[in-house]
């Protein structure tokens, strides 16, 4: 089941121009991010043996590494390069994988200089008296709040672009650096909206218990013990600080956009033939739904009018100081 995590880059690399113009000029790193990807038993426990992922290689400067259960992909454009978004399908194989399974995760748009952080789990399943066993969660459309820095020690400008209501104004010849304090939410909800079904013909099964022996039990309490994974929210709330720079001569403001992602989620059971393959004979043993938490957080800066053309994107004298608090906080529009 997939999770997402991300975290935003807020700072631009700092390069000295000449003593002369006592200027700085800072470049963005390409857009990254990485992937953690855990392939587990249906009933949650870590899958044993080797295994491989497949489906990223369209990421930039991708590579993967394996941990045990998970592989952790990572990827990185090159400097001053975004990434568009796309919806990635990472396949797992491996020695206890009866069939590939896959997942989607989908890796959101990336600004040069923004770090994504995502995650998924891929349940492998497993052949039980004659039939395989899968979960398939569909992706919902995300619904984002946007929020904004407000209240800060800056002087403002009224004025609305990108659906952002205000701006602060750096009218000087100085990059302006400051801290703002970002408050996050990441993680999964429970489940909820939980339906089981108990077909006849699923009435036993036996799986292996902690000491190695088998035991029998229906396929309703099997459901149980499957569901109980989903059982507890895995929330973090917090707020971080996140510095930032902006250029001289520009109206500015720091966002967050703060994503609450549905699944719908079910699992089936395939009838599998003499030579193991899929049959037409499918039924859903079970259905529920999950949100997903994640956010996303920059500074975005323009060209301030008043400046007379004096704006240069990532220019601007150096500010020759540390990073004050922004002071205020993010207000997220209802």
């Amino acid at each position: 089941m997939k999770k997402f995590f991300s975290l935003i880059a807020l700072a631009g690399v700092i390069a000295a121009c000449t003593p002369e113009q006592i200027q700085t000029a800072f470049k963005l790193a390409g857009a990254k991010g990485a992937i953690e990807v855990e392939v587990v038993k249906l009933s949650g426990d870590p899958i044993e043996g080797q295994f491989s992922i497949a489906g990223f290689e369209s990421l930039p400067g991708s590579s993967i590494a394996y941990s045990g259960n998970k592989a952790t992909i990572t990827f990185q454009a090159g400097e001053s390069t975004p990434i568009a978004q796309q919806q990635l399908t990472l396949t797992a194989t491996g020695e206890q994988i009866l069939k590939p399974v896959s997942t989607t995760v989908t890796v959101p748009d990336l600004l040069a200089g923004q770090t994504a952080m995502l995650s998924c789990k891929i349940r492998a399943g497993e052949s039980l008296e004659g039939w395989y066993f899968y979960e398939d969660p569909v992706e919902g459309d995300a619904i984002v709040k946007s929020g904004y820095l407000q209240n800060a020690n800056y002087e403002k400008y009224s004025a609305t672009h990108f659906d952002i209501p205000f701006w602060y104004v750096n009218n000087s010849e100085y990059i302006l650096e400051g801290v703002a304090e970002i408050p996050y939410k990441i993680g999964n909800s429970a489940a909820y909206d939980i339906v089981k079904t108990d077909y006849a013909g699923f009435e036993e099964i036996y799986i292996e218990s902690l000491f190695g022996l088998s035991e029998k039990l229906t396929v309703s309490e099997w459901l149980d013990y499957y569901l109980e994974s989903y059982g507890e929210a895995d929330i973090e709330e917090d707020v971080f600080e996140a510095p930032f720079q902006v250029s001289a001569w520009a109206m500015w403001n720091v966002y967050v956009d703060q994503a609450t992602i549905p699944y719908d989620v079910k699992l089936y059971a395939v009838k599998l033939d003499e030579q193991g393959k899929e049959t037409d004979e499918k039924v859903v043993l079970a259905s529920f739904k999950l949100d997903f938490y994640d956010y996303y957080a920059g500074k975005i800066e323009l060209a301030y009018p008043d400046a007379a053309g004096h704006y240069v994107k990532g220019h601007g004298h150096d500010s020759h100081g540390s990073a004050a608090n922004a002071g205020g906080g993010i207000s997220f529009n209802e």
